[in-house]
């Protein structure tokens, strides 16, 4: 928490520190990168099916090894050369 509040801190303006309405930096040189892990499945899973329907198959051979897939996100502006392209 420490270091999130430091980080928000350092985003501010250092022009505008005095002023009663600081302001941030422009961000539009920053690149934001995110990485989340996922389990592809969980342990106990609920279905509720028609009555026509198969029970659908598990893939994992055991339920204390479960696979983890990783979803690595970035966000940025888009990047403009001198004719605006």
């Amino acid at each position: 928490m420490k270091e999130r509040l430091q980080f928000c801190i350092s985003m501010l303006d250092q022009i505008t520190l005095g002023d009663a309405e600081p302001k941030f930096i422009d961000m539009q040189n920053i690149v934001h990168m995110d990485e989340k892990w996922f389990y592809m499945t969980k342990k106990k899973r609920k279905y509720y099916l028609l009555p026509e329907e198969d029970d659908p198959t598990r893939t994992v051979q055991n339920k204390n090894n479960i696979g983890k897939v990783m979803l690595l996100t970035v966000v940025a502006s888009p990047r403009r050369d001198a004719q605006g392209l």
